[in-house]
């Protein structure tokens, strides 16, 4: 029989800074020490999103509007992450 694990409170831990600041290099570092604790974690990184949705026919590129877009998109999937128990580590320009 399956027992359902304890239930987790997740939140969303959200990385800013100019491109080559070392976000997603503390982003790792963070989401490997809270993985070694038992914790549920997503990476998300505003980088590798913006390629997804590039190769899933939604490219976007650096006008304020896309960039406005993106963050949007990337606090939709945190906030879906979060509120169902998984701690996340969010990197973006």
């Amino acid at each position: 029989m399956l027992m359902p694990s304890p239930p987790q409170s997740g939140c969303t831990l959200w990385l800013t800074g100019l491109p080559g600041a070392g976000k997603t290099v503390l982003a790792r570092s963070v989401a490997s020490r809270l993985r070694a604790m038992g914790r549920r974690v997503e990476l998300l990184d505003g980088s590798e999103l913006r390629a997804l949705d590039a190769r899933a026919g939604r490219p976007r590129g650096f006008t304020r509007s896309d960039r406005d877009e993106h963050v949007r998109h990337m606090g939709w999937v945190a906030r879906a992450l979060s509120r169902n128990g998984v701690f996340v580590v969010a990197a973006a320009v």
